[in-house]
């Protein structure tokens, strides 16, 4: 620049030198911001830090007044459609039927905690739980035995353990141990279920899932969030969350919002959902928050901050030895809006000339959850996964359609059975028992949820 300032009069120097100054302030090389699939790429080499592991983690669910009020506010419509002279007996008798089933579920426990053992190569996947109702049972005790699954400690160790191992390429792929009951009878069975299937209580741990075939259902909301087309998801903006610098992601699923919007243009239902990624600790998410909007020519219609209705965070991310970084304790909120606020619903003409309503949300449920025990490499043996069961158990048989007993043929359990034996009626591990055991009982109680979350949609 000394040459320049030679050959250039002054005063022209002098604007150019500042100019150039200037624009070396303003302008200074900027942090360049990964693409999403960069970030979805590092939280894949995370959980490839995991090949092997073992996760004893365990979470407490807790449901707040508002549910309650909410529920007992649903349960009260319902009696009174029920009792509206326009309803047919068969509406009636469903409508009493529901209402019943919403003040049930208001007579369970306010909260509930339960811990489970998970064990995956990768390949298929274990699930261990105390059974809460049998002598000795340690329900919600994070502790589970080291124990290799053979027969003998089958008949021991784990008796009062409930166990399910889902192995794709066997036919059935899902093997359950029942455990032994307090008159000494040993259940198992096979089937052709998912572990969520079977357990309708289970959720996968963080980084636990390994394909969707496995029970996406139960996926971990973080596993859900990454199984996300990267392609489809942009990088926002760059945010702190708790003194650490994050990438903001987001994604965006239109759907067509419905027949009453259609003779107003092109109105669509936007399923968003955003992470905020830390790229320093396995690109593992601090914070995930799902909400709805409506979009109107492929962007927003009102010009409102969204309310979110499902929010995790992440409250501790550890790195762990021989491996990569984990979250180890979290929380899980879902929001609606508070059944305490009174408003008028507006009409499909009213929200399209803009009208719109300052609706609070408060938290219905809340799931806290933290890691007690994690082996990245645990290496469980093909044995155990696919663990045999103890002469004289008593299990199903889903490829053969029927209930046999370990140890004895087909035809000496049926000779036994035309003499008058072995169990009654009821005490037979069939399909149906197992069912009404670890499915029919926690699964009426999704269904119960379910059926709330949709009939509050359908009245939105």
């Amino acid at each position: 620049m000394g040459r320049i300032r030679f050959e250039l009069p002054w005063a022209f120097a002098a604007a150019l030198l500042g100019v150039m100054g200037g624009w070396c302030v303003t302008a200074a090389p900027a942090e360049v911001a990964p693409t999403a699939g960069e970030l979805f790429a590092g939280f894949r080499q995370n959980y490839l830090a995991f090949p092997s592991p073992r996760i004893t983690w365990c979470y407490a669910t807790t449901r707040g007044d508002a549910w309650y009020q909410a529920t007992e506010k649903d349960s009260q419509r319902l009696a009174e459609m029920a009792s509206a002279k326009t309803a047919g007996e068969k509406e009636v008798r469903q409508l009493l039927r529901q209402s019943r089933a919403l003040k049930n579920m208001m007579a369970m426990a306010r909260s509930n905690a339960v811990c489970f053992d998970y064990w995956t190569d990768r390949v298929s996947c274990q699930v261990r739980l105390w059974d809460p109702v049998r002598p000795g049972a340690k329900d919600g005790q994070p502790e589970f035995p080291d124990a290799p699954l053979t027969e003998q400690n089958l008949e021991t160790v784990y008796q009062h353990v409930f166990i399910a191992s889902y192995l794709p390429g066997e036919i059935p792929p899902c093997r359950l141990w029942g455990g032994i009951s307090n008159s000494g009878r040993k259940t198992g069975g096979t089937f052709d279920y998912t572990i969520p299937q079977a357990i309708a209580t289970f959720l996968f741990p963080p980084l636990g899932a390994s394909d969707r075939q496995w029970g996406y259902n139960g996926f971990s909301e973080i596993d859900k969030f990454f199984s996300l087309p990267a392609e489809e998801t942009r990088v926002v903006q760059k945010e702190t969350i708790e003194g650490a610098a994050c990438w903001v992601v987001k994604h965006v699923s239109l759907r067509p919002a419905g027949e009453d919007f259609a003779k107003h243009g092109k109105f669509e239902i936007a399923d968003v959902v955003r992470a905020w990624i830390d790229p320093r600790r396995g690109c593992l998410p601090l914070r995930i928050e799902w909400y709805g909007e409506v979009y109107r020519d492929g962007a927003p219609f009102h010009n409102l901050k969204p309310q979110p209705t499902f929010v995790l965070r992440v409250n501790k991310i550890e790195k762990i030895d021989g491996a990569g970084f984990y979250p180890t304790e979290g929380l899980i909120e879902t929001y609606q809006a508070d059944p305490t606020q009174s408003f008028q619903e507006l009409t499909t003409e009213e929200f399209v000339a803009g009208k719109t309503l300052a609706l609070r949300f408060v938290v219905h449920q809340a799931t806290a959850w933290f890691v007690k025990r994690i082996d990245p490499n645990a290496k469980l043996p093909r044995e155990s996964l696919a663990f045999e069961f103890p002469n004289g158990t008593n299990y199903y048989d889903a490829m053969k359609g029927r209930t046999l007993i370990k140890g004895m043929s087909e035809q000496e359990y049926d000779d036994l059975i035309a003499e008058g034996g072995p169990p009654k009626s009821g005490e037979l591990p069939s399909r149906t028992a197992y069912w009404v055991a670890f499915g029919v009982v926690p699964l009426a109680g999704l269904l119960a949820v379910w059926f709330i979350l949709w009939y509050r949609a359908r009245r939105s």
